[in-house]
């Protein structure tokens, strides 16, 4: 009897929370709040349900756990993404999330195969694609290095390379990945001192492709 009360009282308290979800915000920071004060009123140890996570879900923070009566478990684990997300430095925005993969680490001089070693940078794209993407660009990038056309290209071969591995590895749509080179033309530092000398530094971050993956429709 005890427990059936304890039931029905959780069952009201919550009632509130299930009219005003919404399903375009399954994750509400004021309904999760109140979700668990409703959970933590009743308490751990009283025959219903047992908080896990003490705070608010957040994509880029927190996962949550809340355990049944039978060992039934409803999980929104983020920690993945997280990592993959902290892994490759990505920039997130509400609507998207920017990533740059040099291409002195996944390709070879002048070459446009992906090196093996950077699987474990690939694996973590291919999450954050498979979690959160609608629509990925690829943009491949050169420094000015060799003739205009040569490094034009090299930077579309760099960036069809990644598609082709994406395509691969991962189920997102054909149809929704697009490529681009964009040789020398969009320098993200400068290809040389401004004494005339050769900047090594600047070269390495004008080498890379660049990635966004839109995260809303």
């Amino acid at each position: 009897m005890k427990f059936l009360i304890l039931l029905i009282f959780f069952t009201f308290s919550l009632s509130p929370l299930a009219l005003a979800w919404d399903v375009d915000k399954p994750f509400d920071p004021d309904a999760t709040m109140a979700a668990q004060s409703a959970l933590k009123e009743l308490g751990e140890n009283n025959g219903a349900l047992k908080v896990v996570s003490p705070t608010p879900l957040s994509l880029l923070s927190e996962s949550l756990a809340i355990e049944g009566l039978s060992g039934l478990s409803l999980k929104a684990d983020v920690q993945e993404l997280n990592k993959a997300i902290d892994d490759l430095e990505a920039e997130v925005t509400e609507t998207q999330i920017k990533i740059d993969l040099s291409s002195d680490v996944i390709f070879d001089f002048d070459k446009a195969d992906l090196k093996q070693e950077t699987l474990e940078s690939l694996q973590s794209l291919a999450t954050i694609v498979e979690q959160k993407a609608t629509k990925v660009e690829i943009f491949g990038h050169t420094d000015s290095r060799g003739s205009n056309t040569y490094n034009q290209g090299l930077s579309e071969r760099r960036a069809m390379s990644v598609k082709t591995w994406l395509l691969t590895n991962t189920s997102f749509s054909r149809d929704l990945i697009h490529t681009k080179g964009l040789g020398e033309t969009k320098p993200r530092a400068p290809n040389e001192k401004e004494d005339g000398s050769d900047n090594p530094v600047g070269r390495v971050q004008n080498r890379r492709v660049e990635i966004l993956i839109f995260t809303q429709s």
